[in-house]
């Protein structure tokens, strides 16, 4: 009852909001524009809660009937590699746990493997390896977002396109949008950034037969540190995934007209309105034709 009460608060609010908007804004708003977008964390089971809110607000604003959309926050490409990978070796490590001796049989190899050995002598090792494999994919995946906007730019890109297409028809399909990348060396600190996690989980979870592998000492000053302290390695790893997507944030909203920059958020530091927008874009000299 009381997540609808705040539901209900807030989307009032937000309509009492743009009813006192000045005049210039407040002419433009019409119910039959309002929408609301959820963006929202599938792997945290969000789900529900947009349902329960779109439910919620269908049946009490009858005009946002099919106007409350969302979809999953999804997580930086590379978490979502990770993610992929960490589900596969979780299911193959299952396979191999229930089935290795057949499976080792069926291929010819030796049953004295020493990964199999391990696993065979160790079996609950093994099995709490599997699970916390589960635990660091769908960490991956999790973003925790539930982000809920009313007529705002969260659709920024979208909702400019939309206007000005209805507004301007000569512009349909001439709109066009991109991701602002930062600089070179943001990206590639925050891609190395990544590939330090990825090692980190790897050494974490499976650090001495990566080592015993590639033939190096069990003792190395680094294993053994994170050996000894696993929850603090465990919280440096996910720091450096907070960094890494750091890294990737601009917080651009830059809008150019015939290559000719118009707005600038980074600039300005604050989003632009509708009707900054569309002076800006008069001024540049958008005509109907």
């Amino acid at each position: 009852m009381g997540f609808r009460l705040l539901i209900a608060l807030t989307f009032a609010a937000a309509v009492m909001t743009a009813a006192d908007a000045p005049p210039s804004v407040a002419t433009k708003h019409s119910f039959a524009d309002d929408q609301v977008f959820v963006e929202y964390c599938i792997s945290c089971g969000y789900a529900n809660n947009f349902h329960e809110v779109r439910k919620y607000l269908e049946t009490n604003y009858p005009h946002l009937i099919g106007r409350v959309t969302g979809g999953n926050a999804a997580p930086p490409a590379w978490k979502a590699v990770v993610a992929t990978i960490s589900g596969y070796l979780q299911m193959a490590g299952f396979v191999f746990l229930l089935a290795g001796e057949h499976i080792i049989s069926a291929l010819n190899l030796s049953m004295d493997n020493p990964i199999f050995a391990k696993i065979r002598e160790n079996k609950f090792a093994a099995f709490t390896v599997l699970l916390l494999l589960s635990s660091v994919s769908s960490s991956m995946s999790a973003t925790g977002a539930f982000e809920v906007y009313f007529n705002s730019y969260a659709n920024n890109y979208r909702e400019v396109s939309r206007y000005l297409e209805a507004n301007y028809p000569h512009l349909i399909g001439r709109i066009s949008g991109a991701n602002a990348l930062p600089p070179a060396w943001k990206q590639q600190l925050a891609s190395f950034l990544g590939y330090v996690q990825m090692a980190g989980f790897a050494l974490l979870l499976a650090g001495e037969h990566i080592l015993g592998a590639l033939g190096l000492p069990l003792d190395m000053p680094l294993f053994v540190q994170m050996r000894e302290n696993k929850f603090a390695a465990f919280a440096g790893i996910m720091i450096l995934g907070s960094i890494s997507q750091s890294m990737l944030a601009t917080g651009a909203f830059e809008v150019y007209f015939n290559d000719d920059l118009i707005y600038s958020k980074i600039r300005m530091n604050r989003w632009p309105t509708m009707s900054e927008l569309l002076e800006l874009f008069q001024a540049a000299g958008l005509r109907r034709p």
